[in-house]
This record gives structure tokens, C-alpha cells and sequence, in this order.
């Protein structure tokens, strides 16, 4: 899935993670309307969309746990290995 970053043209996965933005696409009582919003505001939507229908949802949960398992796991991994490139130190 390709977005179009601001300033940086049509990239797959932003490598400027913190201050990234793409455009995105909202439709709301028949007006569709265009924004850039940051990446770690569409990731904590996602994140929450992915915990609420996990429990309100009437169908079947698997997909959305897997969602939730991988984002567990690489938060876990993250946090290893920024323990493991700062010589055993978090902070």
C-alpha cells in the first residue's frame, strides 16, 4: 500500500517515522475531504480500532488479536533491542 508523504512524493513505509504525515481521505455525511495527518496518529487509530472491535465485534476475533499480538511482540522487540544497543541501559 502506497500513501503520498508531504514533500517526499509516494512511498511505501515512511522512513521518517516521527514527523511523517500522508494524505489521507475522509468521508463524512457525503463530503469527502483530503488532509495530511502524522503517522503515529492514523498508528494509534489503528491500534484502538484493532482493541475495540477485538471486543465489541460480533464475528469471529482471530484477525484482530493476530493485530494486537504483533503489535505487542514488536514493542517487545523494540525495547530489547534498544536495551541491547545501549549496553543494557532503557534510558
Amino acid at each position: 500500500m502506497a500513501y503520498l508523504c508531504k514533500g517526499r512524493g509516494v512511498c511505501l513505509g515512511c522512513n521518517t517515522f516521527p514527523g511523517a504525515r500522508f494524505l489521507t481521505a475522509v468521508l463524512f455525511l457525503w463530503i469527502l475531504n483530503f488532509f495530511f495527518i502524522r503517522v503515529w496518529v492514523y498508528i494509534g487509530l489503528w491500534i484502538g480500532i484493532q482493541i475495540w472491535s477485538s471486543f465489541f465485534d460480533k464475528g469471529s476475533h482471530v484477525a484482530y488479536q493476530a493485530h494486537i499480538g504483533g503489535i505487542a511482540l514488536g514493542l517487545f522487540f523494540a525495547v530489547v533491542h534498544k536495551i541491547l544497543n545501549r549496553g543494557g541501559k532503557l534510558l
